[in-house]
This record gives C-alpha cells, sequence and structure tokens, in this order.
C-alpha cells in the first residue's frame, strides 16, 4: 500500500506543480484571451491528474477495493470537519444550480468570470485528490515562489512602461494602466502577489537555515516592491492584516521577534523606494496613488524607517556578541499581541461607525475617503454593494436562501440595474466585486456561510495541527491573505485555483502527521 500510495503522490506532485508555476505564467493572445486561457489551462490540468488517477487505480486495482470499503463508518473516520465543510459548499452550489432559472448559464459561469457550478466542482474533486494523495514538502513552496518572483519582475518592469514581452503594444493608453505581467487586471494580479507576500513572510520569519533565510529574504523585497508598484489598494489590505496577524506566530521565538520588525522595516523601506523612483523618474513610469499616497506621504516615514533599522542593527549585534542564541519566549507575548489586535479591530468597527453612521468623516481628515463607505467609495465598489444589497432584500425566500445559481450576478444586474449603472458610470458591473457578497447574491444566504465555515474550519485545523510545520502554516498565510483581500476583489479563473491548491496543500499536511518542522 505504501508504494502505491508514493506512486499517486507523484501524479498529485505533477498536478500541483503544473498549477502552482504554470497557471500564474502561461499565456497565448497577451490579455485578450487571458481568462479563458488560464480558466481551459486549469481545467486540463484537474482533466489530466483524473484520467491518470484513474488509469493507475484501475490498473492496480486500488479503486475497486476502495468502493468496496466506502461504507458509512469508513467515510465518517476519514472525512475531517474540513472535508465536510468542502461537501456541504459544494451541495449548496449544487443545489443553487439545480433551482435556478439560469440553469446553463450557473453551471458554466459564462456571463461571469467562468466560476459557475463547474469550476467549484473541480475545486472540489481536486481538493480531495491533492488531501488524500499530496505529500507536502518545502520545495513546493520554493517553486511556487521561483514562479512568483518571474510574475512580479514583469510587473516591475511594467511599471517602468518597459513591456519587455509586448503584452502593452496593441492596448489603448488608459488600458495599458490596467493590466500587468502574466495576470492581466491590476486588481488580479496584486491578489496574487499578496499570496506569495504572505507565503514568503511566514518562510522567512520561521526558517532556520541561514541560506534559505536569504532567499525568502530576497523574495520579499521584490514582492514588496512589486506589490507597490501594483496599482491595487486591495494589496494594502492584505498587508494589513498580514501584519497584524504574523505576531501570533512571530512573537513565539527571539528569532521570529527579530524578523518581523526587519519585515516591517523592509517594506517601508521599499516604499521609500519606491517613491524615490517615482520622483526620479517621473515621465517613465506609472504614477501611483491612493493609499500609497497616504502612506508615503507621512511626513515622518524615513524618520521611522531609519529608526527601525538602527535599532535593529543594534539588536542583531548585541546578540552576535553576546552569542546570543535562538530561544522561546514567554506566550504572554504574543497574548498581549491577541489582545491589542483584538482591541484594535472594536476600535475599527467604532470608527466605521463614528464616520458612517454618526457622521463624524470629518475627524478623520484624508481618511475619511477610506472610511465612508458612499457610492464611489473603492472605484465604484460602494455602488455595487449597495445596489446587491438592495436587491437581495427583494428576492423570494428561497432565492435569499439559495440564490440564483454560481456566477449569475450579472444577470440579475442587467434586469434590475443596467439604466443606473450606465447613467451613474456610463458601465456594466458583472461582479460585486466582493466575493462574499457576490456568494451571498449568487448561491444564497446557506452558500455564503458555508463557504466562511470552510474557510474558518480550514484555519482553526491548521492552527491546531500545524502550528510547528513551518510550510503548512506558509501555504495558509497564503490563503489568508487571499481571503482578507477578497472583500474588495473578486473570484476567478486567474488567481482562485491557486488559493483552492493551496488551501488544499494545506489540509494535505493537517493529515500528515510525520511533516513537522522544516
Amino acid at each position: 500500500m505504501k508504494e502505491k500510495k508514493t506512486k499517486l503522490s507523484v501524479i498529485m506532485a505533477f498536478y500541483v506543480t503544473a498549477i502552482l508555476v504554470g497557471l500564474p505564467i502561461i499565456y497565448h493572445d497577451y490579455y485578450y484571451d487571458i481568462l479563458q486561457v488560464k480558466y481551459y489551462y486549469y481545467c486540463g490540468c484537474v482533466a489530466a491528474m483524473l484520467i491518470a488517477v484513474f488509469f493507475y487505480t484501475l490498473y492496480t486495482g486500488i479503486l475497486k477495493k476502495s468502493c468496496l470499503r466506502l461504507n458509512g463508518k469508513i467515510i465518517g473516520k476519514s472525512f475531517t470537519v474540513v472535508d465536510w465543510a468542502h461537501m456541504v459548499f459544494w451541495l449548496l452550489a449544487a443545489i443553487s444550480t439545480l433551482l435556478s432559472p439560469f440553469k446553463y448559464e450557473a453551471f458554466w459561469g459564462n456571463e461571469g468570470r467562468l466560476c459557475g457550478f463547474f469550476l467549484i466542482t473541480l475545486y472540489t474533486v481536486s481538493y480531495f485528490c491533492i488531501t488524500r494523495w499530496f505529500q507536502m514538502r518545502r520545495w513546493y513552496v520554493d517553486i511556487f515562489l521561483a514562479a512568483g518572483l518571474v510574475v512580479c519582475l514583469f510587473g516591475i518592469t511594467d511599471f517602468f512602461n518597459l513591456d519587455l514581452l509586448g503584452f502593452e503594444k496593441h492596448l489603448g493608453s488608459v488600458e495599458i494602466y490596467m493590466f500587468t505581467s502574466f495576470i492581466g487586471n491590476v486588481n488580479f494580479y496584486t491578489e496574487l502577489v499578496a499570496i506569495y507576500m504572505g507565503i514568503a513572510a511566514v518562510m522567512w520569519i520561521g526558517t532556520q537555515n541561514k541560506i534559505r533565510s536569504v532567499w525568502y529574504f530576497i523574495c520579499l523585497w521584490i514582492i514588496f516592491l512589486a506589490a507597490i508598484m501594483g496599482q491595487s489598494d486591495n494589496v494594502y489590505l492584505a498587508m494589513a492584516a498580514l501584519f497584524s496577524i504574523l505576531p501570533l506566530y512571530a512573537f513565539r521565538t527571539r528569532r521570529g521577534l527579530k524578523r518581523y520588525f526587519v519585515l516591517i522595516a523592509t517594506f517601508l523601506t521599499c516604499l521609500k523606494i519606491v517613491e524615490w523612483v517615482s520622483g526620479k523618474y517621473w515621465e517613465k513610469v506609472i504614477h501611483l496613488d491612493s493609499m500609497y499616497n497616504v502612506l508615503t506621504g507621512y511626513e515622518k516615514l524615513t524618520l521611522i524607517i531609519i529608526s527601525l533599522w538602527v535599532v535593529i542593527a543594534v539588536v542583531y549585534l548585541y546578540d552576535y556578541m553576546g552569542k546570543k542564541k535562538d530561544e522561546t519566549l514567554s506566550p504572554w507575548l504574543w497574548r498581549s499581541w491577541l489582545t491589542a489586535f483584538i482591541a484594535a479591530v472594536l476600535g475599527v468597527c467604532y470608527i466605521l461607525y463614528d464616520v458612517n453612521i454618526a457622521g463624524h468623516g470629518s475627524a478623520y481628515g484624508s481618511l475619511q475617503g477610506y472610511l465612508k463607505f458612499d457610492d464611489n467609495w473603492g472605484s465604484a465598489r460602494g455602488f455595487v454593494w449597495r445596489t446587491a444589497v438592495e436587491n437581495y432584500k427583494r428576492f423570494p425566500l428561497i432565492r435569499k436562501i439559495f440564490g440564483y445559481g454560481p456566477e449569475t450576478f450579472s444577470i440579475i444586474a442587467y434586469y434590475n440595474n443596467a439604466h443606473e449603472m450606465n447613467e451613474a458610470y456610463g458601465l456594466f458591473f458583472e461582479n460585486v466585486h466582493n466575493e462574499y457578497l457576490q456568494y451571498l447574491m449568487t448561491i444564497g444566504l446557506m452558500g455564503m456561510l458555508g463557504y466562511l465555515v470552510l474557510l474558518g474550519s480550514s484555519f482553526v485545523t491548521a492552527v491546531r495541527k500545524g502550528a510547528d510545520r513551518l510550510y503548512l502554516m506558509a501555504v495558509m498565510m497564503g490563503v489568508f491573505c487571499y481571503a482578507v483581500q477578497a472583500v474588495i476583489n473578486i473570484s476567478q479563473p486567474i488567481v482562485t485555483p491557486i488559493m483552492w491548491t493551496l488551501l488544499s496543500m494545506g489540509m494535505a499536511g493537517c493529515r500528515n502527521e510525520n511533516n513537522k518542522g522544516e
């Protein structure tokens, strides 16, 4: 049985590598068909993997034996909470599709970004194959980051308007600033960069090998620069979440504590570098705005950066001279941070109330534009969110529960809001631009709750079973960064399949008790 499992794990190794390395960089006709190409590439990878698994299991007889053993008792023992959550989410999507008046569109997702029931089914099948046969290893993280550096480096060159691969030569002057690297839309690009950032940060914090730590530190510099130059604020939301939650992992050892502050100093230094480059080569680079201007406009930023690096240098020198070794810190350190984090979240909730309900937005100066939710908030995201909620309130009860089917928001918006959208912005929004609201509108309240339970149970399982497994925590931090920025982004077959693959890898690591440490 061990030999058979090993051979199946080889199939999973090829499959996972094809997704992690191939999906981010594959393209055909530049940006013109990039969504369709990546969609068909992912579908092809899943189909090839399933064919290989089927013929191998058929040849060895595993399939027949497995079918004979699939009784309730065996399933109950082998299924985890996350497995059941995934099955429930898939089942709710299936019910939503069957009850939909737009069954064809709900199944294929062709009226949106192709994220219909068919793609959800592929995610589910892929999840169960990976969690059963995949063996988590460090090199998967390394090759994923290596492919990520290629994506990031071309994003950085696009910031300088170099267009090395000729992606933009047929685009209009406005469109040039909306697409970048091998990904396309800048929002999708920074969505992927946020995943790379979460993984590289945990690997940098946790690795003990000096050579590997240099590799991950180089990754962080490039990823931070790419993130800042990516032009989308969703990456700053992911950064805020990462910097807020990472101490719960980092503040357990002396090495982790030091490296966390190096991480902060590195990001702020990258901000300053981009600011200097933008000023020096103003006519040759893309002009950044929004949250970038808020951060770089802080008059004491330079002082903070210098102070951080000085303190870090002193601490490292002190440890070197005193031959200090890495040591486990008191749990009260990360517990204190957790308390402060909860207080900060409550404080943000109060501020949002103060700005949006109490009407005291002017007291927050330039931050009011980010705190006050009106129709123009987030490049008209506020408008789409408002119309989505208004539509949901008018849904019949059955639609409130199960929605109109996956990826059917564009149909709902066309019948109810097309005229209003055109008059207000001259555009048609085929997506809510909030992954959770999108699920609420399309697969209903039950579907959205099912997705949240799936994500929540995955994170809880990772923390409970994988806190001492560096690679597992790294991939789950990537998933976490995706989940946070999804509040202002959309699901699509360019980046989202990577998130599902990483989540599956993390859960596969939780099932393998021997995968610990580095």
